[in-house]
């Protein structure tokens, strides 16, 4: 039976692969094309497995840059020796740094958990729900400071009234508690780091877009990561 460019098409329009300039015979015909093309075909369309793994290198370039954005936040937060922000706030009697502090803290919590819940890594689901858990603990702690914690998103927000009630003494009495919470945060977002750094190098071979381990290295990988991330945290 002859195969025609029509029928092709055809077949292509019920697969719902898209056509480019080369057309489906041309594969048929190019012995080094037709390999690449088959694979595409048994793995789903080549088109939509591009249009995938663009989506999730640009989900995990999202991720690396909002965690090492918040390891840096959380860094900075967490400090109270002489030199922090803390210090100097105190010794200038402005809360506005700590208001902005705070504030660039919860923005940057949240846009790394929007981030971690956009790559359907097994991996990230965990450490997303890792950092809610990490939230949930410091609820009460947190509301010193006027951070509140929505369970239902697992966002954070803030009311900048309540910073503008302490003095400087039970705030400094408050920041002192707030470095274990601040310290895991920290932990957690250079965690994803490492997850995103790894995912970009080899996204396709880690995990599949049902967040299920795709390979034995992967699995092993996937356990090592939440075996040490569990022992840090705990």
């Amino acid at each position: 039976m002859r195969i025609t460019t029509q029928m092709l098409q055809n077949s292509s329009i019920k697969s719902g692969i898209t056509f480019n300039k080369t057309s489906l015979l041309d594969y048929m015909n190019d012995s080094s094309k037709a390999e690449n093309f088959i694979n595409s075909l048994a793995n789903g369309s080549y088109a939509s497995q591009k249009s995938s793994s663009i989506l999730s290198s640009k989900n995990y370039k999202n991720l690396l840059e909002k965690s090492e954005t918040l390891e840096k936040n959380a860094d900075k937060l967490c400090k109270t020796d002489e030199k922090s922000d803390f210090a100097t706030a105190k010794e200038k009697n402005d809360k506005k740094i700590l208001n902005d502090n705070l504030e660039e803290f919860i923005k940057n919590c949240n846009e790394m958990l929007e981030a971690l819940n956009s790559t359907q890594s097994a991996v990230d689901s965990y450490y997303a729900k890792t950092l809610k858990e990490v939230h949930t603990e410091n609820k009460d702690l947190l509301s010193q400071l006027g951070i509140s914690y929505d369970t239902k998103t697992g966002k954070l927000s803030y009311d900048i009234k309540k910073i503008e009630e302490l003095d400087f003494d039970g705030i400094s009495d408050t920041f002192g508690k707030l470095s274990s919470y601040t310290d895991k945060v920290k932990f957690i977002a250079s965690r994803a780091i490492d997850n995103a750094n790894t995912s970009l190098k080899s996204p396709s071979n880690i995990y599949n877009s049902k967040a299920q381990m795709s390979s034995s290295n992967g699995y092993t990988e996937y356990n090592s990561n939440l075996n040490h991330f569990d022992k840090k945290i705990g």
